[in-house]
């Protein structure tokens, strides 16, 4: 299952890395990114229709969020202004953020990449719900799976609460 969220999170990464070229090459001549430059992510790939995408240019957002159909938009990632934060320097060393996070109650697949472009930095964020529709594209055969998160409690069957623990992505 962690080979398969990883691939999972690859792919968008790769995509992200278009993504940002795109709005690079927009920028760089003066045009306008819109909500159509995605558009054609949307109709070859029936995955994008289930995830969000926003960009952001030197901390202001970019005119092109889409997402999913009723999806609650998430914010600028605040952990990206933090000099000394581990995730913010692996985006300023152009390495991707690839996390499962919780955001509104729910987990996401979240890959932000960066670019820097002029004196500022393009930067893309994808999130994927990480919801029963994707955990059975890939675990149809593996039986019960579970997902530990710090902080999130959970209540069994017999009404039985617990707090769980935490998990670290794999690379």
């Amino acid at each position: 299952m962690t080979s398969e969220l990883n691939s999972q999170m690859r792919s968008v990464e790769a995509v992200n890395a278009a993504i940002l070229n795109e709005l690079a090459a927009r920028l760089e001549h003066g045009n306008k990114p819109s909500v159509e430059s995605l558009a054609g992510l949307k109709k070859r790939d029936r995955d994008w229709s289930r995830r969000e995408v926003c960009a952001w240019y030197g901390g202001r957002m970019v005119p092109l969020c889409s997402g999913a159909e009723g999806a609650t938009s998430f914010a600028f990632p605040d952990f990206i202004n933090k000099a000394d934060n581990p995730y913010a320097k692996q985006l300023r060393d152009n390495q991707p953020f690839r996390e499962i996070v919780r955001d509104h109650g729910k987990l996401y697949l979240r890959v932000a990449s960066a670019l820097p472009l002029r004196t500022e930095t393009l930067i893309v964020v994808t999130s994927e719900p990480l919801d029963r529709d994707l955990v059975e594209k890939f675990a149809h055969n593996l039986g019960e799976i579970t997902l530990y998160a710090l902080g999130i409690k959970s209540q069994n069957a017999n009404g039985a609460t617990r707090t769980l623990l935490s998990r670290r992505n794999q690379a």
